[in-house]
Formats: C-alpha cells, sequence, structure tokens
C-alpha cells in the first residue's frame, strides 16, 4: 500500500479537564487537526463516557461556537465545516466549554 506523504495528517494533542472536581478528571485525545467543532463535541461526549446531556459550547480566543436553545445543541457559525485547524490553534493554547471543561493544546 502506497502512501503519499504530501497528504499527511496533522494531529493535535489535547487535554481535556473537567472543572470543579475532585479528585481531577481529566482525558488526553489525539484529534486530527481538520476535525470540525461539532465532531470535536461528539468525540468529546465519547471520551468522557457522556450520553450527550452536558450540552457543549466552546468559547475559543472569546468567540462562542455552538448554543444550548430549547434543550437542544445548535451550532452556529458552520460547526460542521469550522475545523480547529481554521483557528491554527499554539501549543499551550486553552479554550473552554463554561462552567464544564477546559481544552488545552498539549502539542
Amino acid at each position: 500500500m502506497d502512501s503519499d506523504s504530501s497528504e499527511s495528517i496533522s494531529v493535535l494533542q489535547l487535554r481535556i479537564s473537567l472543572r470543579g472536581v475532585s479528585p481531577p478528571v481529566w482525558r488526553r485525545l489525539l484529534i486530527p487537526e481538520q476535525i470540525t467543532i461539532a465532531q470535536l463535541h461528539q468525540v468529546m461526549q465519547l471520551a468522557m463516557g457522556w450520553n450527550d446531556e452536558p450540552l457543549h459550547r466552546f468559547v475559543i480566543r472569546r468567540w462562542r461556537y455552538g448554543e444550548h436553545r430549547d434543550g437542544a445543541l445548535q451550532f452556529f457559525d458552520g460547526p460542521d465545516t469550522l475545523s480547529l485547524a481554521a483557528f491554527g490553534l499554539h501549543e499551550h493554547e486553552r479554550f473552554c466549554v463554561p462552567l464544564r471543561l477546559h481544552l488545552v493544546v498539549v502539542t
């Protein structure tokens, strides 16, 4: 099987920490940089063992992505097309899910 090195996939390592609990609860995830905000929501649900109970609104560089309305998560700003790569995240950069999670780009 031939692989084309020009199509390499950039991977982000994220550390996801649940706020306000003791002992600390966290996960380290390796995700493709091209993952969309909507896909990241689903990956986080699986990694934390949740069934979509905590509805996610991401805050990245003070901008909100995703909203909780009438018991449903609705994404705005193209969550199915907006990838993490679009933000050009840097090592140690933080973003969050208000009141629930901190996310840190590890590498």
